[in-house]
């Protein structure tokens, strides 16, 4: 049987810093993965994205990326629309209370990446993001237009 040990240390590391961004946005009633929606529609700069696009950054299935915009859009955050040119498509959007949710948030992503960044040294952590990206790669994970590291969370 393969060693398993290298992926169940990158589960304990999600799980713990997912568990950190969930605790810290729990009194905006939010939850990690609403606000990795938000993000994305904010990286849009005001442009409809479809749901579709969201669903392959999220990594996830239709109803699961269909109920986080349900809740999204019960809140204020985004709001949606049939686009025009094709029925089948819904855009989303963010709404200004999102926008604003978006930029007060921006400070819990910044703490996952400081808790990351002291255990390390520069050198270091960049040799980190260069074996993630080809781990990400390898694994035939598209990445994001705007990676994280870009888009500042």
């Amino acid at each position: 049987m393969e060693d398993c040990h290298t992926a169940i240390q990158i589960k304990i590391i999600n799980d713990r810093l997912e568990r950190e961004a969930n605790n810290s946005l729990r009194e905006k009633q939010l939850t990690s993965v609403q606000m990795h929606v938000l993000m994305i529609l904010l990286g849009e700069e005001g442009h409809a994205l479809p749901l579709k696009e969201v669903e392959r950054r999220l990594h996830v299935a239709q109803p699961t990326a269909a109920g986080v915009v349900v809740r999204l859009e019960q809140k204020g955050f985004l709001e949606s629309k049939v686009s025009e040119k094709d029925r089948r498509v819904k855009l989303l959007r963010l709404t200004e209370a999102g926008r604003n949710q978006c930029r007060d948030c921006i400070s819990h992503a910044q703490e996952a990446e400081t808790m990351v960044r002291e255990a390390l040294t520069e050198e270091e952590y960049a040799r980190l993001q260069e074996l993630l990206d080809k781990i990400i790669l390898s694994l035939g994970i598209i990445p994001q237009d705007g990676s994280c590291r870009d888009s500042g969370s």
